[in-house]
């Protein structure tokens, strides 16, 4: 297989995620994160590919916090797997902000 273009996109916060992972509060866009979108390009036997999520500091004391990131409309010969596939894998990717020292 070639080159392979996948969409990704940061899930909205109006959006029901995937799952709720337990003892991380959700972050919020535009607050904690920069909403992203855009496209992943993958080379022939290309497994990972860089993107770029503005994280945003503000100062509060919190916890760790997590959003989501899909992929979407492969295009060049990949498909998307629903749900997890076998090996554990999804077409999504949970990002936790690290949260600074609560006083």
């Amino acid at each position: 297989m070639g080159k392979v273009l996948v969409s990704y996109a940061t899930l909205d916060d109006m959006e029901k995620p995937p799952y709720f992972p337990p003892n991380l509060a959700r972050a919020t866009q535009g607050r904690d994160y920069i909403p992203a979108s855009g496209f992943a390009l993958f080379g022939a036997n290309q497994s990972e590919a860089t993107i770029a999520i503005s994280i945003l500091d503000d100062d509060e004391p919190e916890g760790q916090e997590f959003f989501y990131v899909f992929l979407t409309n492969p295009q060049g010969g990949a498909q998307i797997v629903e749900g997890k596939d076998d090996t554990g894998f999804a077409a999504f990717a949970m990002v936790i902000i690290t949260g600074i020292s609560l006083k």
